[in-house]
């Protein structure tokens, strides 16, 4: 990148002290944008580290609250399967029971069916 200088300080420097200035100039603004790239690449670094660690941390966040979210589900689970267990063994009772009301109810209806047979059959 080419420096300009102007004519009337090129005219009183003259040529080889111009062409001195300017390589001077070029090589300062060089230096320039070589320590303004190692302190942005620094800088860079030093978010990028900064990003990295937090979203570790979040992951870290995250995977305790799914931990937390999964045992909270295996207990709503547990005792949903518990409730379920037990409203089963109650309903086997309440069909026990009918069925056995039922049986009775059916050797009653039977028993007077034969006792009226045979007393028909003997008249």
């Amino acid at each position: 990148m080419a420096v300009n200088i102007g004519l009337r300080l090129r005219d009183r420097l003259g040529p080889e002290a111009s062409q001195e200035l300017s390589d001077t100039y070029e090589e300062a603004q060089n230096d320039m944008l070589t320590i303004s790239t190692e302190r942005f690449d620094a800088r860079l670094a030093v978010v990028g580290s900064d990003l990295r660690s937090e979203l570790y941390r979040t992951q870290s966040e995250l995977r305790q609250d799914m931990a937390r979210m999964e045992a909270g589900i295996r207990i709503a689970l547990s005792d949903g399967l518990s409730k379920i267990r037990t409203d089963m063994t109650e309903i086997r009772v309440d069909v026990v029971r009918w069925s056995f009301i039922f049986w009775v109810g059916q050797f009653a209806a039977m028993a007077a069916l034969i006792g009226f047979m045979l007393r028909t059959i003997t008249r």
